[in-house]
């Protein structure tokens, strides 16, 4: 006979006692969020996919345990990943937890997380006052949108997650560059084409392409600004003096990697448009270069 508990794994023996399926033992409120939330924790962790869809809605509804979002939507992916389901239309009543006040950025972003198969896909709407350094944000540069900044993001870009603790591990602390938008209050779905051009070869490619993490809003202007990773070196002009010393096969290296990422903008029916030494970046150590679209 099918209940409400069908989901959890959980079935009638009779009228007056409910026995769960896995650990046979009589139901009582405490012994089934210890049990079979557990149970399922088990099942899914070891690759059963119809475990990972219901822990997902244990954890989204707070049946059985703690209500969670977080985990809810990391379960979903990984059920929708084993093609147990579409997490799609599961996923959106997360998309309640924030805004950034715009539906062009709203779709975006709500997108590249129900599509990301990693970490370094997901997008992320990041509060402006995750941001911080000892003494503010630190003026970087100049771009062509407007100008550029260092921060710390205190929170840090996911990396996995951690089964043990069930959460997120993050990169706490990390150096982050902030590209400011000029003029973007109300941005529109055109402005933001470039980030997508961005993110997408970044996609195929991530060890070609800066990192796109996410987005974020300067409360005082209202100006949105683009999150992305810090190259330490900076641009590939600012790193000429010391490139001229490498060696030959390291020169070759370097523009083979360049080309590399040429390769796939363009298998992806695009072109730069804007493409100098400004525009490519060194990591710090020099002997990697991330290009900037």
């Amino acid at each position: 006979m099918e209940t409400k508990l069908s989901n959890l794994n959980i079935s009638d023996k009779d009228t007056d006692t409910i026995i769960t399926k896995n650990c046979c033992k009589p139901f009582t409120k405490e012994l089934w969020c210890k049990e079979c939330i557990h149970s399922l924790e088990r099942s899914a962790e070891n690759g059963d996919k119809v475990a990972m869809y219901n822990l997902a809605i244990c954890y989204k509804n707070g049946e059985g345990t703690e209500k969670n979002l977080e985990k809810a939507f990391y379960w979903y992916q990984k059920a929708a990943e084993n093609d147990k389901v579409n997490p799609k239309n599961e996923v959106k009543s997360y998309f309640s937890k924030w805004t950034s006040q715009n539906e062009f950025i709203d779709k975006f972003i709500q997108e590249a997380q129900l599509n990301a198969k990693n970490s370094y896909e997901v997008l992320e709407w990041i509060p402006y006052n995750k941001f911080s350094v000892p003494k503010g944000i630190d003026y970087y540069d100049k771009g062509g949108f407007g100008e550029i900044h260092k921060a710390i993001w205190l929170d840090g870009p996911i990396y996995s997650w951690n089964f043990k603790k069930q959460q997120w591990d993050r990169q706490i602390d990390y150096e982050v560059i902030l590209k400011i938008l000029n003029n973007s209050s109300s941005l529109n779905s055109k402005f933001l084409d470039e980030w997508k051009y961005h993110y997408n070869c970044q996609k195929k490619s991530f060890s070609k392409f800066i990192q796109f993490f996410g987005i974020t809003q300067d409360p005082n202007n209202l100006n949105y600004i683009i999150v992305m990773s810090y190259a330490k070196k900076g641009s590939l002009r600012k790193c000429l003096s010391n490139i001229i010393k490498f060696k030959w096969q390291d020169k070759l290296q370097l523009l083979k990697t360049i080309i590399l990422g040429l390769k796939v903008i363009h298998e992806s029916n695009l072109t730069h448009g804007d493409f100098h030494d400004g525009n490519i970046l060194m990591s710090d150590n020099h002997n990697e270069l991330f290009i900037m679209i």
